[in-house]
């Protein structure tokens, strides 16, 4: 029963992350989100206490899907500045491609002004320490 709970609660994270990357925090409504999940209003409460607490479980699962730290470690090795932003590009359009929802959400976040936004864009330059590296 414990495991069927957990499965809604990503089922719920999933379509909020799709809601929210295509129509941004403010115009979504529980509602929306529960229709999504072909699920009521009540079943959402059970598992998150509000919008807001859904939209901070959006953005913690964000933190595992980004993996910049590998990348700028990558980076960090290469001498050839050429081969350097080659393969920057290269990562950055690969994720894109993959994670269309992940960019919306977080031009959504950042335009919108929320007060999550800023959580948002520390996840994506979490690994900006690279260029620090010797």
């Amino acid at each position: 029963m414990h495991h069927k709970g957990q499965d809604r609660a990503a089922q719920i994270i999933k379509e909020a992350t799709r809601l929210f990357s295509r129509n941004g925090y403010e115009k979504v409504a529980i509602k929306q989100i529960a229709d999504a999940c072909d699920i009521s209003e009540p079943a959402i409460y059970r598992h998150f206490d509000s919008k807001e607490s859904i939209y901070i479980a959006v953005l913690d699962s964000l933190e595992n899907r980004v993996s910049v730290k590998n990348i700028f470690e990558e980076l960090s090795k290469e001498e050839d500045i050429e081969k350097l932003l080659f393969r920057l590009a290269e990562h950055i359009l690969a994720f894109y491609g993959k994670n269309k929802d992940v960019y919306r959400l977080l031009l959504y976040s950042s335009l919108g002004g929320h007060q999550r936004a800023k959580k948002v864009v520390r996840i994506f330059t979490s690994g900006a320490d690279w260029r620090d590296a010797p």
